[in-house]
């Protein structure tokens, strides 16, 4: 990541009161369509699920 993309995300997740890390994950989830973390919610399982929609999306476009 560049030093330009972190300083900016990190000033857009001081200003919502999150972490780096919960600001990236705000982002993904928005893009995504997922619902919002449930506190405990494992990042593995959401990694999954991102793949899951990701190959969904591939295979529509391929056919």
């Amino acid at each position: 990541m560049s030093d330009a993309l972190r300083d900016r995300l990190a000033a857009q997740a001081k200003e919502r009161g999150h972490s780096l890390h919960a600001e990236i994950i705000a982002i993904l989830e928005g893009a995504t369509g997922l619902a919002p973390i449930i506190p405990g919610t494992e990042v593995k399982t959401l990694a999954e699920e991102i793949a899951e929609i990701v190959a969904a999306k591939l295979r529509d476009a391929s056919t």
